[in-house]
């Protein structure tokens, strides 16, 4: 009887495995990180959250100190991605936002720098984590097509973080 028992609690876990990574696979738009905090998964999904994953990608440990220090010494004037490039510096990273790219472009920054912010339609954010085969990765462990990413990627920019600054 404990047999059977456990095999039945064995598929119920694989099944509902299965079902949550289809879900994720048919719907990504609800797994993006938004910035208006309607995502399903990123309690932070705003701009604090992808810039500490992307320092997180560096090993750099200094993201919420360096954010909250960089929002307050910030002009107003400033977009998101360049108060990340500026709080990125102050870590004694090389930051930049790149501007004007296409999908084949933001390919290349991606496998040049590693993981980028991309602002999404809508005041969301998503880290980027790879671009190819017709497909764009999220850090979140989503995938979009190509084509659906374009849909939702607002002004062709994105923010690059990269290794230590030079001087």
């Amino acid at each position: 009887m404990q047999h059977v028992l456990t095999t039945i609690i064995l598929l119920m876990a694989v099944t509902c495995t299965v079902t949550g990574m289809a879900i994720a696979a048919t719907f990504p738009e609800y797994f993006l990180a938004r910035g208006d905090g309607s995502s399903v998964t990123c309690p932070d999904p705003g701009p604090t959250a992808a810039f500490q994953a992307v320092m997180a990608s560096h090993g750099i440990d200094c993201g919420a100190e360096a954010w909250a220090g960089a929002l307050a010494a910030a002009p107003d004037n400033l977009t998101a991605q360049e108060k990340m490039a500026l709080a990125a510096r102050s870590c004694g990273l090389s930051a930049r936002v790149e501007t004007g790219l296409s999908l084949a472009d933001l390919g290349e920054v991606v496998s040049e720098n590693g993981p980028v912010v991309v602002v999404l339609d809508g005041g969301g954010y998503a880290v980027i984590t790879g671009v190819g085969g017709g497909n764009v990765s999220l850090a979140s462990g989503a995938t979009l097509s190509a084509a659906a990413f374009e849909v939702r990627w607002a002004g062709g920019e994105c923010l690059v973080i990269g290794g230590p600054a030079t001087s």
